[in-house]
């Protein structure tokens, strides 16, 4: 009778283990999986299964496009004015996710100090009259360069957008 009911005990302790490692990835998400503490591989969505005591998920990151809260900005013009530009959309897709999150692990906090850096050098170039008409012009300007200054995080930005 106690070998019973240990078997089922056994069965019922396997089973709940084996429950709590099946994973349902949303079809908006990407699971970052690690086997042993090391990167093993990116899931999509489905289903999978983790290697009990051996695979874990690190994080999960929307698989769509992701934007960035900023607070607004002060910027100088060439003619020494000086503007708030608040952006309302500035947009990034992930396009390799073990380098983002491996080689850059702050990267939220690390493209915030670049959007800063870029935005600010970038409105240098024009007058406080010239931001009006040439907004399309700088947010492409924007975008490019962060492009190039955000190309090893893995990431492309897709979207720049501001309000002076």
């Amino acid at each position: 009778m106690n070998g019973i009911i240990l078997g089922i005990l056994l069965i019922l302790v396997i089973g709940f283990i084996i429950y709590l490692h099946i994973q349902i990835v949303p079809k908006t998400k990407m699971y970052v999986v690690e086997r042993l503490g090391k990167f093993h591989e990116v899931h999509q969505a489905g289903v999978f299964f983790l290697i009990p005591f051996v695979d874990k998920v690190k994080t999960k990151l929307n698989s769509q496009t992701n934007y960035l809260t900023l607070e607004p900005i002060e910027v100088e013009t060439n003619d020494n004015t000086k503007k708030v530009i608040t952006f309302s959309n500035i947009g990034y897709t992930i396009n390799d996710v073990q380098k983002l999150i491996y080689d850059h692990p702050d990267y939220n906090k690390e493209l915030l100090s670049i959007v800063y850096n870029v935005t600010t050098n970038s409105f240098k170039n024009y007058s406080s009259q010239e931001i009006k008409s040439y907004q399309t012009d700088i947010e492409k300007t924007i975008k490019d360069t962060l492009n190039i200054k955000v190309k090893s995080f893995g990431i492309q930005i897709t979207s720049t957008k501001f309000k002076i």
